[in-house]
């Protein structure tokens, strides 16, 4: 008998479905497997949120509390765009050689290109500012223009 992946897998747990079920079964596999991905998507995405909050109030504290007074609904694309703020700002900062801070500033580049056309690294600022670009629409012009003023500030 050859069984599926899925088959084996309800094998090994001790409940083996009939060969006639055996579609249902990897049918209600997949349904679980999609709900625990959208579940550790939405936990990802929770993760995210919370670590630009944290990043926002840590370096930027009065634009943490200003961020405190928005609407609920705005609320979490702010934190991220200002967390990309952050981000930027703290390239000069952090580096000690000038090619590091190019390196970093490049990853930003194509971390905004890679959001607008494919997916973003997973990292939570990037994952952020993916989920307020998909909310809110913001351009990819405008994400740029504050990429280039903060390089344009730090050389």
């Amino acid at each position: 008998m050859n069984f599926s992946c899925e088959s084996r897998v309800l094998y090994a747990s001790g409940s083996r479905p009939a060969r006639k079920n055996t579609a249902m079964a990897a049918l209600s596999l997949f349904s679980k497997a999609r709900v625990l991905r959208s579940t550790v998507g939405r936990r990802a995405a929770s993760g995210a949120n919370n670590y630009v909050t944290d990043l926002v109030k840590k370096h930027d504290y009065e634009h943490y509390l200003t961020l405190l007074l928005l609407p609920t609904s705005a609320r979490r694309a702010a934190f991220a765009v200002r967390a990309f703020n952050v981000e930027l700002a703290m390239i000069r900062s952090l580096v000690s050689d000038k090619t590091i801070g190019k390196m970093r500033i490049k990853f930003w580049r194509d971390t905004l290109d890679n959001i607008y056309n494919t997916a973003p690294p997973h990292q939570p600022v990037a994952l952020a500012l993916r989920e307020a670009i998909r909310t809110k629409k913001l351009s990819k012009q405008w994400l740029t223009r504050l990429l280039d003023a903060r390089v344009n500030r730090q050389c």
